[in-house]
């Protein structure tokens, strides 16, 4: 038997998803080969620090190295490197599986507007091939259709094929059922010559039937990722910050800022990707955002630098910080990164919303314009004399107009702004403009305005939803640091105080057993539980946004507000605490 032979045919599929030039025998050889090599390098590595850990390599003590508190930690963290070679090489030899995987994820988003456009065409009579070819050109709107459409012309020159049978070849190959239902559909529909247009307005109706639904139960699954979040980040951190304090050992403060830098950003992780499954995928992307969110960093270091290395004008001001500090400069240091961009989002969200949901009274007036004998080039001339549908929409309206005068079509006037549309409002004019050019029917037209408030109910449902999670997160948030910050000056400092008695027996020379945290470890001790105070609050804010949008770049004003808090608690609760 050939044992390349199962791993091929699993990476057969992706391989052609991900169009990369070269055989699936090939790529198995070679994924096996570098996962190999790989796997002896962090096996060596492994090896190598165990028998460093007890003791079995000559001339090389990893306390003497170094501090003897800190050589139990070294060795963890030798530990967790060892696993980087196979990990680097499972990433690197599997991006064409997870690139193709992305690929089919974003096929599957654009499926109910894909099969919307669908049916416009089809009520029109064009032929399903024909559609697929047109849409072929909408790269920005359709990202991952128009790769499939390009595959399905290659597919007709390779393999000599017709329309059809190119289709069913893709169909069969593409390993999503959703995506392969529609395309053998459309095969199907085409070959048997039936009524493709009720063929299509019941997948349209099916899949914008599942987008409701899955919005519908959007808001008891938050719900229940709201009583997650409560756990990981209310529950958990008071009751180790508890433990760390009754039962404290040399490392308290190292485990206690492990805790807070490195296990609140991995719990935060897994919690966006749960969120991420469960939220109804939209096409929108906001990386622009994530990106800006770079050239502020700089800034951040600034506002961190100028409050923790105050001035001569700051220390007086800054001096009863002296055990906080830092978790001030921090959330300062992030309220300036997030800050603008914050801003800009809720501006630009605001307004593509304003747009988003105008577009049924819009689309049904440009109907009703269309069926008294008006082109929509002259409905929206009208429209906007007659009709206002909220500054934003109508300045578009304005524009478009303004272009159509000047001489333009219809499709070029709307060309001129599309990218400052959101969207729904691209899939809507998009739908206009197809309409236009082949000269449909006022019927046609009717379709359009369905089409937009199937979307645009399905947007509300979920805003109506996700309402009552804001406000959640942002409570959660006050709740959490207040909590924490009293656990600290109530707890933590008053056993810190006590535990030379109290670890004696109370003068009674009882020994209790355990390790209490000491005075000394204090300073170091709130440092850490204050910072994990803040990125506590950060992380809630942006999963307030996750929850309630479905995106991070939502939850930067979120964090801005809860970062804000977790300052104004702190300093409140710690004015005048002398340690």
């Amino acid at each position: 038997m050939d044992i390349y032979e199962p791993l091929s045919e699993f990476f057969e599929k992706y391989l052609y998803l991900s169009e990369v030039k070269i055989t699936p025998r090939e790529y198995t050889k070679m994924f096996i080969t570098r996962n190999l090599i790989g796997l002896i390098a962090s096996l060596g590595i492994f090896i190598f620090v165990h028998l460093l850990n007890i003791g079995l390599i000559p001339n090389i003590n990893i306390e003497t190295i170094f501090k003897a508190e800190y050589s139990s930690n070294i060795i963890t963290l030798l530990y967790l490197i060892s696993i980087t070679p196979i990990v680097v090489t499972l990433l690197i030899t599997l991006s064409p599986v997870l690139e193709a995987m992305e690929h089919v994820s974003q096929a599957e988003r654009e499926m109910p507007y894909f099969t919307a456009l669908l049916t416009i065409f089809a009520s029109a009579g064009l032929p399903p091939h024909v559609a697929l070819e047109r849409i072929e050109e909408k790269v920005s709107l359709f990202p991952a259709i128009s790769r499939i459409a390009k595959r399905i012309k290659k597919l007709k020159l390779l393999f000599i094929m017709d329309d059809i049978g190119a289709i069913e070849t893709e169909g069969r190959r593409f390993p999503s059922p959703l995506v392969s239902d529609v395309l053998l559909s459309l095969a199907a529909a085409e070959r048997g010559g039936g009524d493709i247009y009720a063929i299509f307005r019941d997948k349209m109706k099916s899949a914008f039937t599942y987008l409701k639904e899955k919005y519908k139960s959007l808001a008891d699954q938050m719900k229940m990722i709201g009583d997650v979040i409560l756990v990981f980040y209310g529950i958990l951190p008071l009751t180790l910050y508890v433990m760390f304090a009754l039962f404290a050992s040399e490392n308290v403060v190292i485990q206690s800022y492990m805790y807070s830098l490195i296990a609140n950003p991995l719990m935060a992780g897994v919690l966006v990707l749960i969120i991420d499954q469960i939220y109804p995928k939209t096409l929108v992307k906001y990386t622009e955002y994530y990106k800006r969110l770079l050239f502020y960093i700089p800034l951040g270091a600034v506002v961190f630098a100028a409050l923790y290395f105050p001035t001569m004008y700051l220390e007086e001001l800054l001096s009863t910080m002296k055990y906080y500090r830092k978790a001030i400069a921090l959330g300062a240091a992030i309220i300036a990164v997030l800050i603008s961009e914050a801003i800009r989002y809720v501006i630009e969200s605001r307004r593509l919303m304003s747009i988003t949901l105008a577009l049924p009274s819009f689309t049904r007036d440009l109907t009703e314009e269309i069926k008294e004998g008006q082109t929509p080039s002259l409905a929206i001339g009208r429209l906007i004399k007659l009709r206002t549908y909220g500054k934003h929409l109508d300045k578009i309206l304005r524009r478009i107009n303004l272009a159509i005068n000047s001489g333009h079509t219809f499709k070029e006037a709307v060309e001129l702004i599309m990218n400052e549309l959101p969207w729904h409002a691209k899939l809507t004019f998009t739908l206009l403009i197809e309409a236009d050019i082949i000269g449909a029917k006022p019927e046609i037209f009717e379709e359009i305005t369905n089409v937009t408030r199937e979307v645009v109910d399905s947007i509300n449902i979920a805003r109506k939803g996700t309402v009552p999670i804001r406000l959640f997160g942002l409570a959660t948030a006050g709740l959490i640091v207040a909590t924490t910050t009293l656990l600290v000056r109530w707890v933590l400092i008053p056993i810190a105080k006590m535990a030379p008695s109290l670890q004696a027996g109370g003068g009674l020379g009882i020994n209790i057993g355990f390790k209490l945290i000491t005075e000394n470890e204090l300073p170091g001790m709130i440092d850490s539980v204050l910072i994990g105070c803040v990125i506590n609050s950060f992380f809630l804010g942006l999963l307030t946004g996750k929850m309630s949008e479905g995106n991070l770049a939502s939850g930067f004003i979120y964090a801005v507000f809860t970062v804000l808090l977790s300052i104004v608690i702190t300093i409140i609760m710690f004015a005048g605490v002398v340690i």
